[in-house]
């Protein structure tokens, strides 16, 4: 199998060691990496023909010259970090990263808008990772929970990972975002409320797909259904052990009941989403008084629906303040209110969440 040729032209040595070692790391059987970090070989080496896979390159050294070469994608390390529209030059497609984001998250967006995952996957034998859980809560109704879930469902999906969303809503709406409106019939309800292991030889018929798959919602209800805390308890449990899926995504409701102790406990990572007003604010910082957050990898902020024209409350002497994992997010709904699954997975705020979480 023909490696992939990268080649990565910047003139800040640090930086270019930096982003090397990620993708030796994660690829080194399935691409030949080529570091330009001298202004005369530069020139030198863009002066005759090339044929790349994939460029990543300083944005001042984009010319003419590099346009014109046999080059499949181009990533340009922007200084800029509003961000900027990938655009087409000639017939090129040329993708912006943020320099002074993490190595690892451009690694990831690179990753995402290549075959270089199924490059890899294909010309190595692997172990089957083990299936990670990333649970997503909020104390603040209406702040977003199930499209950041889908959000972060739609960005992993698109880093080649298998996803799997589950709703753990007593009321399961989601399917409002999808095509498919199908529900679990009701006689596979009654399985997962009894904690019939059977249930497993029949999960299949519980499997959406349309993007990523997901657990089809219970109607008209998880009540009406006999599922309680032991069932969505059971359910979860049971998908996580099969380990078909890299990434299983739960959604969660507002209530801190013995459920949420449970999946937060047992989940890999939890993406805690808040708003910027005054009272998710104090919402927020009521639940971080019953867990420790500060210093433990496990948990992600999102402040969703961020608008930089509104006072930002967490920024104001708020414990929130003091927490580094936190991405703002601006509301979808402020460039399309009515929004589905397909435009979130080409519009997705949530794609520097996701990579964060890997």
């Amino acid at each position: 199998m023909d490696k992939k040729n990268i080649v990565i032209a910047d003139f800040n040595e640090e930086y270019l060691e930096a982003l090397e070692f990620e993708f030796v790391k994660n690829l080194e059987q399935s691409v030949d990496i080529h570091i330009i970090t001298d202004e005369k070989y530069f020139n030198e080496y863009f002066g005759m023909p090339q044929k790349i896979d994939i460029l990543i390159i300083d944005e001042a050294l984009v010319n003419e010259t590099i346009i014109k070469q046999n080059i499949s994608k181009i990533f340009v390390l922007s200084e800029s970090e509003e961000k900027v529209s990938d655009v087409n030059i000639g017939n090129k497609r040329i993708y912006h990263l943020y320099r002074y984001d993490n190595v690892k998250e451009n690694y990831h967006k690179v990753m995402g808008q290549t075959d270089l995952a199924v490059h890899n996957t294909a010309g190595s034998v692997k172990n089957t990772p083990k299936t990670n859980v990333i649970t997503v809560y909020s104390p603040v109704g209406g702040s977003g929970v199930t499209v950041t879930a889908l959000g972060i469902c739609c960005a992993m999906k698109k880093l080649g990972k298998r996803v799997l969303y589950m709703d753990t809503n007593t009321l399961q709406n989601f399917d409002c975002y999808f095509m498919n409106k199908e529900a679990i019939k009701h006689g596979i309800g009654k399985d997962i409320a009894s904690r019939d292991e059977l249930f497993v030889s029949k999960m299949h018929e519980c499997i959406g797909n349309e993007i990523f798959e997901y657990m089809k919602p219970f109607k008209p209800s998880t009540i009406a259904n006999g599922i309680g805390v032991e069932s969505l308890s059971f359910l979860t449990e049971t998908m996580t052990g099969m380990n078909k899926y890299d990434y299983i995504i739960i959604d969660t409701s507002t209530d801190f009941d013995e459920l949420k102790l449970r999946l937060i406990s047992n989940s890999q990572r939890v993406v805690i989403v808040t708003m910027q007003d005054r009272i998710s604010v104090w919402k927020t910082e009521q639940f971080i008084n019953n867990i420790e957050v500060s210093k433990n990898n496990k948990f992600y902020f999102v402040c969703n629906k961020f608008s930089p024209d509104r006072e930002n409350k967490i920024a104001v002497g708020s414990k929130l303040s003091e927490i580094e994992k936190l991405q703002y997010v601006k509301s979808l709904e402020e460039f399309r209110y009515d929004f589905d699954l397909s435009y979130l997975y080409n519009n997705n705020p949530f794609e520097k969440s996701a990579y964060s979480l890997l």
